[in-house]
Formats: structure tokens, sequence, C-alpha cells
């Protein structure tokens, strides 16, 4: 939060009132936007593409046979902790997993598929943009392809 911010806010509440004053403010145009007070407990939201994450995919590829599974199947073939996890393979950047329409199931988008085949790398970590709330590459991420990864079979 910053002095600009403050002001913002306090202007709103004075003008939506029925008081005759009008609270004025000269910041000036040099006047830097430091911050008054800073949340020490915000932590940026970020997701790890994990083997954990990279089983759902092998479970959706079946080694090459692709197959289209719900949530519970997903659930009983990679294991309890996966329901659900499923669409975060679905955020951008990543877009490797989509939901079937008129559908409880899920399957590789055309990138999950260059992904397994080692086509394309991603983002090894995503985080969520404070300001925009979308999804992007993290400043730190690596760019990974499947063979990142070690070798299991998924059945």
């Amino acid at each position: 939060m910053t002095l600009h911010d403050v002001f913002n806010k306090l202007g709103e509440k004075v003008l939506s009132s029925n008081v005759d004053t009008v609270p004025r403010m000269f910041l000036g145009l040099t006047l830097p936007k430091f911050p008054l007070s800073l949340n020490s407990k915000y932590k940026i939201e970020s997701i790890l593409l994990s083997p954990f994450y990279v089983s759902i995919l092998e479970a959706l590829w079946n080694n090459g046979k692709e197959r289209h599974l719900s949530p519970n199947e997903i659930d009983k073939i990679c294991g309890k902790g996966a329901y659900g996890n499923h669409t975060k393979l679905a955020l951008d950047p990543w877009q490797l997993v989509e939901s079937i329409p008129n559908s409880k199931k899920h399957k590789l988008t055309k990138r999950g598929k260059d992904f397994m085949q080692n086509r394309i790398k991603v983002p090894r970590r995503i985080t969520r943009d404070p300001k925009s709330k979308k999804w992007v590459t993290a400043s730190d991420s690596e760019q990974i392809d499947y063979s990142f990864f070690p070798k299991r079979t998924i059945e």
C-alpha cells in the first residue's frame, strides 16, 4: 500500500459522504510510489511441474495410446491427491491438459502430446501475476521437456 493508495481511498470515502470537506493532497510527479505497509505473510503463488503432475500426464498419454480419463480414474491410477490437480496442468503457460466438452473426462492437448514426445519445453515453475492474476512463467524457471523426469510405467 502506498501513499497514493491511501489518498485515493480516503477521497472516495469523503466524496461518498455528506461532509462538505474535500481532501486535497498534492503529491507531485516526482514522489516515488514507495510502500507504507507490506503484508509480510504475502507469498507469490507458484506451482512446480513436479513428478506427481507428470504422472497425471503419463496416465493420459498411456505410452502413446492416449486415453481420456475422469478425475476419479486419474485418482485411481495416480494415487490419492491427484483428484483435481489435472486442472493445474491446463493453466497458462503449460496448457498440457484440457477438459472434453460435455464430459467429465480430460485429455492431453496438442502441447501435452508434444511435451510427452519431447518436442516442446515448458517452464518448470509458473506463478500467478499479482496484478493481472494470470499464470505466467516464473522469472527463475528453467524450460524443461519430458526427458527431465525419470521414466516410469503407468498402467
